[in-house]
């Protein structure tokens, strides 16, 4: 059913529980993962150091990303699942990338986890989830986690 599932990983618990819900579906359908982790816009507005490349903070944050999508992969791969990763380093919001990723690569399903914020941090943080949901064409997972 699912061949191509696009899963949003972040390194939170929320990313966790849901990289796990998509290693579950894979294995039944046989999909293949792609795992895909956006650097936060504000992260890339930094200053050049004198050499014209970028600051040691932005590759910090770079090399952060890559060690999620490495652990994330890991993960897959040890559950036995095929997978790949996808470093996004646009300026766009989560949504559209995950949305633009989505369709350029075929994605039958993203799947993304969510914290369940609600009230006053919810719309002053946002959902990403949200954003997702609204910019992305092809079915989207949410993915809470349990409750304990």
């Amino acid at each position: 059913m699912y061949k191509k599932i696009l899963v949003s990983v972040d390194g939170s618990d929320c990313s966790a529980e849901a990289l796990k819900q998509a290693i579950g579906l894979a294995r039944a359908f046989g999909s293949h993962v792609r795992l895909i982790h956006q650097i936060e816009e504000a992260h890339l507005q930094y200053s050049h150091e004198s050499s014209g490349g970028p600051s040691a903070t932005v590759e910090a944050v770079r090399e952060r990303g890559r060690n999620l999508l490495s652990d994330a992969l890991s993960v897959a791969t040890a559950a036995g699942v095929d997978a790949d990763t996808v470093l996004a380093t646009d300026h766009a919001q989560l949504g559209k990338t995950i949305a633009t990723e989505a369709s350029h690569w075929g994605a039958q399903l993203v799947v993304v986890g969510t914290s369940g914020r609600r009230g006053l941090e919810r719309f002053l943080v946002g959902s990403g989830a949200e954003q997702i949901i609204r910019e992305t064409a092809a079915p989207v997972l949410v993915v809470k986690m349990p409750a304990h």
